[in-house]
């Protein structure tokens, strides 16, 4: 049956950067870092004011018990938010992560400036087109989990967008509810970083397209015979909508 509140996964489990570049300041304004007892867990991103989404692997209750951070590419600094309450996808499924997103609501709405902004769903099916470029960023370790998290934000092109037939090829793969990503390189995405938004960007513009769920490696290289699966926010904006009551950033 779907998980309705909660689930409790490992950390050790969950998504991290490898490869790629640092970030600058300011660069990826809507960037959170999650943390549950003060310690790192995963990532998420502001999409309004008030809300901010990350995987629902990642909620552990209480919900007072989870923290972030804004504002900042260094994980010492920062401005800190707290939240409200917690809300997990009705059809996160967690033995094989489909509909893996959740929606934190902050105690106080943010204030935006250079450092903390939100940035916008993909809410039109053009921005899913096969052989588009994508981005991904994070907190995570480094290559063969030398630490457990990156001091400073890093960022990589994870790849390219896998048509829908190819996606439905692979395992745990849901055609119709996952945006697949092929990697051609050797950067990717593996333990520490889950709930980070997977990004098209189109001129100066960026839109959130899935949020970093799951994939298959060894001690973080990339295998590219498998493909990184992640929840197409498109295909399950109504339920975002729904929660936010239409609060969020919207790019069609």
């Amino acid at each position: 049956l779907p998980l309705l509140i909660s689930v409790d996964i490992k950390a050790e489990d969950e998504g991290r950067i490898f490869g790629g570049r640092y970030a600058t300041p300011g660069e990826f304004p809507w960037m959170v870092i999650i943390k549950w007892d003060e310690t790192i867990i995963c990532s998420g991103f502001l999409i309004s004011e008030n809300y901010v989404l990350t995987a629902a692997h990642c909620i552990f209750l209480p919900v007072h018990n989870i923290t972030g951070k804004i504002g900042t590419i260094d994980v010492d600094h920062g401005q800190n938010i707290t939240f409200e309450s917690a809300t997990v996808n009705p059809n996160f499924y967690y033995y094989t992560f489909y509909g893996d997103i959740a929606l934190l609501k902050l105690t106080q709405p943010v204030t935006f400036n250079e450092n903390v902004k939100k940035i916008c769903l993909a809410f039109n099916s053009s921005f899913y087109e096969p052989n588009t470029p994508v981005l991904q960023m994070g907190w995570g370790g480094f290559l063969n989990g030398s630490t457990k998290y990156s001091k400073i934000l890093k960022v990589t092109d994870v790849g390219k967008i896998l048509e829908t037939k190819t996606c439905a090829n692979y395992p745990i793969a849901y055609p119709h509810g996952s945006v697949c990503v092929k990697n051609y390189g050797n950067d990717g995405v593996c333990e520490g970083d889950s709930g980070g938004p997977l990004v098209v960007k189109k001129g100066n513009r960026y839109t959130a397209i899935g949020a970093d769920s799951f994939g298959f490696y060894a001690n973080c290289t990339v295998d590219n015979s498998f493909a990184e699966i992640f929840p197409d926010l498109f295909y399950h904006r109504q339920w975002i909508l729904d929660v936010t009551n239409g609060d969020i950033c919207k790019n069609y």
